[in-house]
């Protein structure tokens, strides 16, 4: 891939005292300059750790690799990095939606499985940096708020649909015929409600109006 040769940095730092740029300017015409090509290599190895064909040790080792060989700024790679983990989590939301919006069920749980494990990974990897932008990793990805986050692109009410998909999905009958779910299914449907952005609210909601005092949690 491209790289600076070496020296490279010396002599862009001599530049930028001969034009009195700013330490932040100086970054900041770097960055512009190499974040195409860095992009193109992060998100490419976020999606083989996504594939499982890379670890995330590996991946990490990759990108950080290539921040170094390109002089980018943690400041920048964290904003790109998060912008990447948006788009790969956010395009497998959209495939799934999908099958939500005809009522496919089971692909539906099934693509919303697949991103748990995807976000997992990318977690994984992220935690490699260090930051505490992604201590809360869900909130900063999957925040609903936010129309150019993972889950934000899509409205409420086809959020909440692909929740009630999963939720369906997840009952089982127990004791007397009653109805239940399971503490494993518990854990994955919490997990599903922070990917959707699904408030507490709505959970409650739907758990009173379609399963009344028969569920069990």
């Amino acid at each position: 891939g491209i790289k600076f040769q070496e020296g490279a940095f010396e002599r862009l730092s001599k530049l930028q005292e001969v034009l009195s740029l700013s330490d932040i300017e100086g970054d900041l015409e770097i960055s512009s300059t190499v974040t195409e090509f860095w992009c193109n290599t992060a998100l490419a190895v976020m999606n083989d750790a996504i594939a499982k064909t890379k670890s995330p040790d590996r991946a990490w080792s990759i990108i950080e690799k290539r921040q170094k060989e390109l002089f980018l700024q943690d400041s920048s790679m964290k904003k790109l990095l998060t912008q990447i983990t948006i788009q790969s989590l956010g395009t497998m939301l959209e495939k799934t939606r999908l099958f939500a919006d005809v009522g496919n069920q089971a692909a539906t749980v099934n693509g919303l499985n697949d991103l748990i494990e995807a976000k997992n990974i990318c977690k994984e990897v992220l935690t490699h940096g260090g930051w505490k932008e992604f201590d809360d990793f869900e909130a900063t990805i999957f925040d609903p708020n936010d129309t150019s986050s993972a889950c934000g692109f899509l409205s409420p009410s086809v959020r909440y649909n692909m929740h009630r998909l999963y939720f369906y999905r997840s009952i089982s009958k127990g004791d007397a015929g009653k109805k239940k779910v399971s503490d494993e299914t518990m854990a994955k449907l919490q997990e599903v409600q922070k990917i959707l952005g699904v408030p507490e609210s709505e959970i409650n909601f739907e758990y009173k109006q379609y399963f009344g005092p028969d569920l069990q949690k």
